[in-house]
């Protein structure tokens, strides 16, 4: 009786062994679980950050908003010799836009005071539950105030 050859045994046992010692792909479970803390911790320190930044932004794009309020108070003063009293005095004049005036969902406008030769403007932060207070601009176009979240005080950039 012939003998078959020992080759397909030997073979079989070749991958065998090659597939046993070859490295294997993927992550293990603690490798992820590394990364994940990882990425959690850099996510802990970004966030606040974030918050903080966008709300400057909020800020400072009212901020913008009362200075083109005040440039129309100094056109409407000096076709009238007076300050209007309200927004709506100015849009009526068609020196403001009645969305520069009202179309903000951070901030509420609204003249506080005028006569003829002083005026302030506020715009107070709304809708949002951290982060409270309000900004005004004078006649003299000095802008002050700030608003804050209880720890973190933001006040508007001077440019």
């Amino acid at each position: 009786m012939p003998r078959k050859p020992a080759t397909k045994g030997i073979t079989q046992g070749r991958q065998e062994i090659m597939t046993a010692s070859s490295p294997q792909k993927g992550f293990t479970l603690a490798e992820l679980l590394i990364a994940v803390t990882i990425v959690a911790v850099l996510v802990s320190f970004a966030v606040p950050r974030y918050q903080v930044t966008m709300e400057q932004a909020h800020l400072n794009f009212a901020a913008s908003r009362l200075r083109c309020i005040a440039t129309a108070q100094r056109l409407y003063h000096a076709e009238t010799d007076t300050f209007a009293s309200d927004l709506a005095t100015l849009v009526t004049a068609e020196l403001l836009t009645t969305n520069l005036s009202s179309d903000s969902s951070n901030y509420s406008f609204a003249v506080d005071a005028a006569d003829s030769t002083t005026f302030s403007i506020s715009a107070t932060r709304q809708t949002h539950s951290v982060w409270s207070g309000s900004i005004a601009i004078t006649q003299s176009g000095t802008l002050t105030g700030s608003i804050s979240d209880g720890s973190r005080v933001i006040m508007p950039s001077t440019s």
